[in-house]
């Protein structure tokens, strides 16, 4: 996760140093409040000639989170994200954040 008034800069070399294409937005320790993707990079950044090291995550982060329980079938899930189109899911247990999942990971499908 990484904190809001971080700059795009920083988000960035969080999605490399752990290989990901997208980072949650919110403070340590806290729950996520936004998320932002190599596409809202790309998108809202570049394409805009602004400084990815003067744009804060904030300006540009994709809020609110759609989130689903933890309970929720793999059909819903696709669904959600398919009705939404978005690639990517927080995922609650009792309202609690609990985890994350982009289509990536379905389409990988279980691990063992």
């Amino acid at each position: 996760m990484i904190a809001p008034d971080k700059t795009v800069t920083e988000a960035v070399g969080t999605m490399k140093r752990y290989s990901v294409g997208s980072v949650l937005v919110g403070e340590s320790g806290g729950h996520a409040v936004g998320i932002v993707s190599e596409a809202d990079i790309v998108r809202k950044v570049l394409a805009a000639g602004a400084k990815p090291d003067t744009v804060k995550v904030e300006e540009i982060m994709t809020s609110p989170l759609i989130c689903v329980d933890v309970k929720t079938p793999v059909y819903k899930i696709y669904h959600t994200m398919t009705e939404h189109r978005i690639r990517h899911l927080v995922i609650t247990d009792q309202g609690q954040q609990v985890g994350f999942i982009s289509v990536k990971d379905l389409i990988r499908g279980p691990t063992s």
